[in-house]
């Protein structure tokens, strides 16, 4: 990335005749020195880099002395109408960045010395220097014509403003998306904190790429800016094959979606999916709506519509209904660096879920257990990550209350229709931290532990679930529940490698696999024993696992666990293998 730094100031002298018997210089900026820097460009999640720097101009400055002593320095803005006091050696007007002592420290070696061409392009650097580091790259320090009395120097800073706003390259997103997602205006200064905020927002759709490319303006004093867009179809298919089911359901699933990722030509994410077993005992339909709101935060409504008859002996049939309408508010808070190379992003959300649960169980044609339920709680979120030198650290902390009472069905007596002991007012806490490790020689460590505690009993819905993917692989998908559990996993992943590559197969395969192993450990329970579950149930595996990614377009992921722990449901160690396979367009 470069930046425009500070830009040439040149110098030069004449005499006039004044009231002392010394010789007042007349200093002014050379005219013909470009008003801008090199072109900087500016890349999603790009931290501040070194500005830009052609050949520096002071080994073309001169020594010779211009003012006999610097007894004094005025910075002042481009702008500003401050009266001309002289209260200190140091003067700083309309312009807070340079408001602090370790700038003053900085500029103090210069005073009651002779000041040269050179001596002022170096005070200008500084002055550039202080302005980037606190995030404000685009500036021009310059001396103007002025009459120096009683070795005073005025230098005046001015901020480059944002002259014309161009958009190229788009071609499924409209100008006016691109522009008012950019949040940039004319006549605005350029904090990089604030356009690296602009990106990510801008980016958060995954169907384009935005690049800030800027560039001198036509104006003296400002800078344009062309948002380079890389945009693709807004639409994305997709079909899935895994056994993540449960197992009375059949294990084995499929599933096809779709998004629209500018829904109405309004820069809106619309999606769809459906997902079936192979058994036919359990249809799922999935949408969700994601709305951007001008003031940069986001509303997301989603929902679940799904019916199931898991597997029974005959004369027993079981079916359930269940259903669910969520909302989320979004909150992206700025970026916030901690030190050059430790930065934290974080994402706030708070929101509301209804859902709700028919449960049957029939005798051949008559009813002998009956069970409706609804869940209405409040959500609060947080997703908090964290970039470093060695990897990255995600957390993410989802806290809930269920009041009780807000719906026909959100009762105790209700609850105990569906699990007995569970109650419908409670509070429960669900919180994970990831931590990606690189280490030597392109291996890298994942390290995830999460825990969730609840005042009650909690309905199957709300339970934390042990078995399958993304929890103690080696095991059945819920072979455990608990309404208070803890997980933890640790896992070593080999450098990736192509296996076309080795294979020599053709230059238009471009495949990426990963190859890593694993040990899983969880255990979930509740707060008091009930008739339909077990206190505690621990479960712990060690395995290996492959992630497969083929020219974009398919990823598979398949591990194989052997269970340290016998199942609960059949007593027996072993291995299970888990598999996912999603193929999109």
């Amino acid at each position: 990335m470069a930046l425009p730094g500070c830009y040439e100031a040149h110098a030069a002298s004449s005499r006039a005749t004044a009231a002392s018997s010394r010789p007042v210089p007349q200093i002014w900026m050379n005219s013909k020195l470009p008003d801008s820097a090199a072109t900087p460009k500016l890349k999603p999640g790009q931290e501040e880099e070194s500005a830009h720097q052609e050949e520096s101009p002071s080994s073309s400055l001169s020594d010779s002395p211009l003012i006999p002593a610097l007894r004094g320095l005025v910075f002042e803005a481009s702008d500003s109408n401050a009266p001309q006091t002289h209260a200190h050696a140091i003067q700083v007007n309309g312009l807070p960045l340079l408001e602090n002592e370790e700038f003053r420290k900085k500029l103090e070696p210069y005073l009651n010395k002779p000041a040269s061409a050179r001596t002022f392009y170096d005070i200008a650097q500084k002055v550039t220097a202080q302005f980037r580091e606190k995030g404000h790259p685009f500036l021009t320090a310059f001396v103007p014509p002025q009459r120096v009395h009683d070795g005073i120097l005025h230098i005046r800073v001015e901020e480059y403003r944002l002259g014309q706003i161009t958009v190229s390259g788009n071609r499924w997103f409209s100008d006016g998306i691109i522009r008012n997602a950019s949040n940039l205006h004319p006549n605005d200064t350029l904090a990089l904190q604030n356009l690296q905020a602009d990106l990510a927002w801008i980016n958060g759709n995954p169907f384009r790429t935005v690049d800030m490319i800027y560039r001198p303006g036509q104006k003296a004093g400002t800078t344009d800016v062309d948002l380079q867009v890389s945009d693709r179809f807004p639409v994305y298919m997709f079909g899935s094959f895994n056994n993540q089911a449960d197992p009375t359901l059949g294990r084995v699933n499929w599933s096809l979606g779709a998004t629209w990722g500018n829904a109405f030509g309004i820069d809106h994410t619309l999606s769809y999916q459906f997902t079936r077993s192979l058994t036919g005992r359990y249809n799922m339909h999935l949408g969700s709506w994601e709305i951007p709101l001008p003031w940069r935060d986001k509303l997301l409504v989603y929902g679940t519509y799904s019916t199931s008859a898991p597997a029974a002996d005959w004369p027993i049939r079981n079916s359930g209904i269940s259903g669910q309408a969520s909302v989320r508010y979004i909150h992206q808070l700025s970026h916030f660096a901690v030190s050059s190379d430790i930065g934290l992003d974080a994402l706030l959300q708070a929101g509301f879920d209804w859902k709700t649960t028919n449960s049957d169980q029939f005798y051949v044609a008559s009813p002998i257990m009956l069970g409706n339920a609804d869940t209405d709680q409040f959500a609060l979120g947080a997703d908090i990550t964290e970039n470093d030198h060695y990897g990255q650290t995600h957390l993410l902390n989802e806290v809930y209350y269920g009041p009780g009472g807000l719906t026909h069905y959100d009762t105790r007596k209700s609850y105990q229709t569906i699990f007995q002991s569970a109650k419908p007012d409670y509070v429960y806490d669900r919180v994970q931290i990831t931590r990606t490790t690189n280490l030597p020689y392109g291996f890298s460590s994942v390290t995830i532990a999460s825990a969730q505690a609840t005042t009650h009993n909690l309905l199957y819905s709300e339970q934390l679930e042990s078995g399958g993917i993304g929890s103690v692989r080696g095991y059945y998908v819920n072979t455990a529940l608990g309404s208070r559990g803890e997980q933890l996993s640790e896992e070593i992943k080999l450098p990736p490698f192509s296996l076309s590559k080795q294979l020599g197969i053709g230059k238009n395969f471009a495949d990426t696999e990963t190859l890593g192993g694993f040990y899983d450990w969880g255990q979930t329970w509740n707060k008091k024993l009930s008739q339909t579950s077990n206190n505690k149930t621990g479960l712990a595996s060690l395995g290996i696992d492959l992630n497969t990614k083929i020219n974009r377009l398919v990823n598979i992921v398949f591990d194989t666990g052997w269970r340290l722990r016998p199942a609960p449901d059949s007593g027996k160690k072993g291995a299970f293998c888990d598999f996912n396979i999603v193929v999109g367009l």
